[in-house]
């Protein structure tokens, strides 16, 4: 099984050369208990020699991935490929802004001290208890419509049930960037603007995936 789950056959990779700054852009070709191939390059564009020392750059739907490896050895039959170690360490590099999507779901949150960082145990941390709904959502963070106007720098513990076919809701942790006094129906509210902080890669994957199926539905309804 891969180490690392974005290297995937049939993703294009780039290896750059760091001393010459060279670089050719291929696709990954097997992926394998300690090593990846990937097909080498044409002949006459860069050739490495075993051992040799390159930075690679993988880009996934999510992110950008980066890292440093070495040419373990080459194979040629029936094809010419470049077989690499796995990375010790991998830069993981967000691509882009997070798009936000306009939707109101149902959200349970608490406060958090400061001392329940991101190695606290999910059954130390106070249980979600209050109410309040999404205005718009994102990878990174939300926009809340809460009773009560958390202090900004604040942390919240926010329980979101996502509608994406999964039976667990998101627990998240939420730094508290925006307050906005509101009248809503003729009712005392808060705008609060929250940053999502310590987010687990897989949390912050489901987010991106559910924020671009309901942009891709509301492109459809539109047209």
């Amino acid at each position: 099984m891969a180490r690392y789950p974005f290297l995937r056959i049939n993703r294009k990779i780039t290896i750059v050369q760091p001393d010459t700054g060279r670089c050719f852009t291929t696709l990954i070709q097997e992926v394998g208990p300690e090593e990846f191939a990937v097909l080498a390059p044409e002949v006459g564009e860069v050739a490495l020699a075993v051992g040799e020392r390159v930075r690679a750059v993988v880009t996934s739907p999510e992110a950008k991935y980066e890292f440093e490896t070495t040419l373990k050895r080459q194979a040629f039959d029936p094809v010419y490929l470049y077989y690499f170690r796995y990375p010790v360490e991998v830069r993981r590099v967000q691509q882009r802004s997070f798009v936000r999507t306009k939707v109101a779901l149902e959200v349970q949150y608490t406060p958090l001290a400061e001392e329940c960082g991101p190695e606290t145990e999910a059954g130390e941390a106070p249980l979600p208890e209050r109410k309040g709904y999404t205005v718009d959502l994102s990878g990174g963070g939300a926009q809340l419509v809460l009773k009560e106007g958390p202090e900004p720098g604040s942390l919240l513990l926010l329980k979101l049930p996502l509608p994406d076919g999964k039976m667990a809701p998101l627990v998240v942790k939420g730094r508290v960037r925006r307050v906005v006094p509101k009248k809503i129906d003729g009712l005392e509210r808060y705008e609060v603007g929250v940053a999502f902080e310590n987010l687990a890669e897989k949390d912050e994957d489901r987010l991106v995936r559910f924020v671009f199926r309901r942009l891709r539905e509301e492109r459809r309804q539109e047209r």
